[in-house]
């Protein structure tokens, strides 16, 4: 197995960055937390403030730092929403408070074309949400979690010393050399275990790991004993995965009040990533989003979009989103978002052919038109279009019906006879002359409504003799013949 760990540092100030389209705050700012300061922006570090030191001290430094409070349950929150987005990449995946976030990637590296192409994708993933992160490699969850201490000029190394396609460690010397390396302080260890490492003169992993396992039992305790051999694989580390709800109802409380809809995008755009993940890994896609704004001291706006199928597109969420939004007039700046998702339907497989291109199918089309519908009836209004749908009656001009909205019928796949692009309004009465008119094919028996007025109908392909061709059939009751339809 090979483990992804990816570490969030800057999260607790990336979350309130989430109200603006273009998250990067160039003012000095830096989250609080029991009046020593976490972290810091580049602005602040810049002005002379880090973290550790108090809050007075940063307003010494800088008196323009805006200092803000740690929010925990939102921090929880938004890694959650970290860990959903995250399924498009593997369906093993466990967080760990505060900021971690491990992912079981040995399965997924063919699929995505080996272990740097992953990694690749994985940085443009959260460059798009505009999160930061570092991460580790490992052979142990434990491991990854420790090597994302790594410094950036190792990480090219620590990827090299797994093969690349199948994530088997390939260089076990190379790997324990930057495992070794890890200073002592990195290590989650209690207060007095790091003093008498201190004591002892131990500084690295490496110091401890050679030392026989009994000794280090009795000096550090059981339990960090147990710790070592999770590290190293000697005993198993199992890693629960994340627990998916039965529902999608996610809520973003925003750090600054919004009253411009396209400022709305860019946290709108963070929901929607996880509700992709979110329905990649149950298996599942969507017919229904529901936008709820509250505004400040006012009635709260709600925004559904219908969709004409279901489906788990994220790049079409986002195009229906900013059509409704154009138009979008906000009583009051708006403070908090919610995001629910109702009319739950399992996913469709999409079939590719050996070059993992989709051939050209009935599904695709169908995929084209059902997009264009959901444009127009989100810009439009859901009464606006029309759209046609089976009827259940075997009588032609009975076997259809308008609807008001999005609902597109599949093709069935059972062969059907040919029927004509026009329909008449009416049959019209005709006469059946074989120097006008030629039977093609048929006939084709059509019966039923005996409960009212009955209907016994043989219907041909007839073709005229300028070349017309004509749907037509014989009334079995009277022995009319009728033209009811004309083919393109």
């Amino acid at each position: 197995m090979l483990w992804l760990c990816l570490r969030f540092p800057r999260l607790p100030l990336e979350l309130f960055n989430s109200s603006a389209d273009q998250p990067t705050t160039t003012a000095p700012a830096a989250v609080v937390d029991n009046q020593r300061l976490l972290v810091c922006n580049r602005a602040a570090i810049d002005a002379g403030i880090v973290p550790g030191i108090t809050p007075a001290t940063a307003h010494a430094l800088c008196g323009e730092v805006t200092i803000i409070e740690r929010a925990p349950q939102r921090e929880a929150e938004t890694l959650q929403r970290i860990a959903y987005s995250c399924y498009g990449f593997t369906p093993m995946i466990n967080t760990h408070a505060p900021d971690w976030l491990l992912l079981e990637i040995g399965n997924s590296l063919k699929l995505f074309g080996g272990l740097k192409a992953l990694l690749v994708k994985v940085k443009q993933h959260f460059a798009d949400q505009s999160f930061s992160y570092r991460f580790g490699l490992g052979t142990t969850p434990k491991a990854a979690q420790l090597l994302t201490q790594l410094a950036s000029t190792d990480k090219p190394r620590l990827i090299g010393a797994f093969e690349p396609f199948t994530g088997q460690l390939q260089q076990p010397a190379l790997f324990a050399e930057l495992l070794n390396g890890l200073p002592l302080t990195q290590l989650p260890c209690e207060t007095r275990i790091q003093r008498q490492f201190r004591a002892s003169g131990f500084t690295t992993l490496g110091d401890l790991l050679p030392l026989p396992h009994a000794a280090l039992g009795r000096r550090f305790s059981k339990a960090f004993l147990t710790y070592l051999k999770q590290v190293t694989g000697e005993l198993p580390d199992p890693q629960p995965s994340l627990s998916l709800p039965p529902e999608f109802d996610e809520t973003l409380l925003l750090n600054d009040t919004i009253s411009s809809a396209e400022r709305l995008i860019f946290p709108m755009k963070r929901m929607l990533i996880a509700l992709c993940g979110y329905l990649q890994g149950r298996q599942l896609h969507c017919q229904q989003i529901t936008w709820h704004l509250r505004p400040i001291d006012a009635r709260h706006e709600q925004i559904e979009l219908v969709l004409s199928r279901p489906q788990n597109r994220f790049d079409h969420f986002l195009t229906l989103t900013r059509l409704r939004l154009e138009n979008q007039r906000f009583a009051a700046p708006i403070d908090t978002l919610r995001l629910q998702v109702t009319r739950l339907h399992l996913a469709l497989p999409q079939e590719e052919d050996l070059f993992g291109n989709r051939p050209d199918s009935p599904l695709g089309s169908q995929q084209a038109t059902s997009d264009l519908i959901d444009r127009l009836t989100t810009r439009l209004g859901n009464a606006a279009v029309n759209t046609l749908a089976l009827a259940d009656s075997h009588i032609p001009e009975q076997a259809w019906q308008p609807t008001i909205g999005r609902s597109i019928t599949a093709a069935s796949t059972l062969p059907a006879p040919p029927r004509p692009l026009w329909l008449l309004p009416e049959p019209i009465a005709t006469d059946i002359h074989p120097s006008t008119i030629q039977l093609l094919t048929g006939p084709e028996r059509i019966e039923g409504n005996w409960w009212q007025q009955p209907i016994c109908r043989d219907y041909y392909l007839a073709r005229h003799r300028d070349g017309m061709r004509y749907w037509v059939y014989q009334n079995r009751l009277t022995q009319a013949w009728f033209i009811h339809g004309i083919f393109g």
